[in-house]
């Protein structure tokens, strides 16, 4: 959106784990933006402490405005002379670089650059500038916000997820111990059952036992008392005569 009205180039560089990235560039030409890319990556990691352009402002939080850029300038910022060329062949006129701050803390920063429209930034763009890093700065809280919002989110989805996984097991175990236990129950009913009738045939066979042994006992008594009775006659009738 500020691509080309507000600056011909645009970038946003973004602080994270001490580092500085570039997650944005913007040209209204995508083949300068796809060398600007390459570029960059040629020039490897930017340095936190560098005393200008973005490091500079995410460090200390404040804009950085200059507007007229001089070969002086340029020759001061890069590393070789090869370097130099290609920064003096891109044109550049006048930066401001704002800072993105959320709750106090400056996250990264955004730049707007003019080259081929040869614009000098003045202080209204300045304070521009800055409303535009504001906005972007919001933009990126609620974008954070959202993401740890979904990924709480997903994260109780997860945990619901084992959570019903968990109880789903552990229905299965009851289910299994439940009939388990009714087979335990079962048998030991079986068992009582059938020691009951053991104890049963037990008590009946002792009662027979002792049946058979008061008749065995009655009909010897009875045999035993027959011949007694004969035999005491018997010896009665001499005894008699004598």
């Amino acid at each position: 959106m500020i691509v080309p009205s507000v600056a011909d180039w645009c970038a946003i560089d973004i602080l994270e784990d001490g580092k500085i990235e570039q997650v944005v560039i913007a040209h209204k030409d995508p083949k300068k933006v796809e060398w600007a890319k390459k570029l960059r990556a040629k020039q490897g990691p930017v340095d936190p402490n560098a005393s200008s352009g973005s490091p500079w402002v995410i460090r200390t939080g404040t804009v950085e405005y200059i507007p007229v850029i001089t070969d002086e300038m340029l020759a001061g910022t890069a590393k070789n002379e090869k370097e130099l060329q290609l920064l003096q062949g891109l044109g550049f006129h006048s930066i401001i670089t704002a800072p993105l701050k959320i709750d106090g803390k400056t996250i990264g920063a955004l730049s707007f650059i003019s080259t081929e429209s040869h614009r000098h930034y003045d202080k209204n763009d300045v304070e521009i500038a800055q409303a535009l890093a504001n906005r972007a700065a919001l933009a990126v809280y609620n974008a954070n916000l959202f993401k740890d919002a979904k990924n709480e989110i997903d994260e109780r989805k997860k945990l619901q997820a084992e959570l019903e996984e968990f109880n789903s097991v552990l229905e299965d175990r009851v289910k299994k111990r439940t009939i388990q236990l009714e087979k335990t129950n079962q048998g030991l009913k079986d068992e009582i059952e059938r020691r009951h009738k053991l104890e049963n045939q037990r008590l009946q066979h002792y009662i027979d036992l002792n049946k058979t042994k008061d008749e065995f006992i009655s009909l010897a008594s009875h045999q035993l008392r027959t011949p007694a009775t004969g035999v005491k006659q018997y010896l009665g009738w001499h005894l008699w005569e004598l």
